[in-house]
């Protein structure tokens, strides 16, 4: 089984795995967060949007939504791992290309938001790709990055597993809670104003750029 490290890749011309597993935590940390400070900035917003997927229909804001979702997409797509591992990134790099492609739905338009897609077949395809994403990027923190051919791994890599452990936690919960909110607290006006897809798909999206900075070795790094 062939374990790619942050020091496999000596060739100058290459993108080291180290190095794309960075990039690919750092655009999920920066997603949400440039998207709802630049809502205010450019997209003249006077509150943060109700999902993240919401930007899509902000002016300027869409197209910078669609190219990190691309970005993240790519990464994950040529991403290769250990053993298997690329085989769950192609799909969660399909999944993130969908996400970009199928637009959600739009209920209410507010001042800063074009007129949104109707509940359609697109925005079911967008809802289930933005499950499959953040899915197959909890399975990773939970099982894929803790893996190693180690029997008794070093105090580094117990740690880096203990981060991936909590990611992976805190993106399950997010999970669970989002379609606890959508299957009974959706219509509730008070728990409407307070945007929690917005926060925990936020949330959701940090645990996941640290644990894959952390497997970058930007965090715990091997002496």
């Amino acid at each position: 089984m062939p374990h790619y490290d942050c020091k496999d890749q000596y060739d100058p011309r290459i993108v080291s795995t180290c190095t794309l597993r960075k990039l690919i935590g750092c655009i999920g940390i920066l997603l949400p967060l440039s998207l709802g400070i630049g809502g205010f900035v450019f997209g003249g917003c006077s509150e943060i949007q109700s999902s993240v997927s919401d930007y899509y229909y902000v002016r300027v804001m869409g197209d910078v939504f669609v190219g990190l979702l691309f970005a993240v997409a790519v990464f994950l797509i040529t991403y290769r791992g250990y053993d298997r591992d690329h085989l769950w990134s192609r799909l969660a790099g399909i999944a993130a290309f969908c996400v970009a492609l199928f637009p959600t739905c739009v209920d209410a338009n507010p001042p800063c938001i074009a007129a949104g897609e109707p509940e359609s077949t697109t925005s079911t395809i967008h809802f289930i790709s933005a499950a499959v994403f953040i899915g197959v990027l909890t399975y990773f923190s939970l099982f894929l990055f803790r893996k190693s051919d180690d029997p008794q791994p070093q105090q580094q890599k117990r740690r880096r597993n203990s981060v991936y452990l909590w990611c992976g936690i805190i993106m399950l919960l997010c999970l669970v809670l989002l379609v606890v909110y959508f299957a009974f607290l959706e219509q509730q006006m008070s728990i409407q104003n307070l945007k929690p897809v917005f926060w925990l798909e936020t949330i959701a999206l940090a645990a996941f750029g640290v644990s894959w900075l952390t497997k970058g070795q930007l965090i715990f790094a091997d002496p």
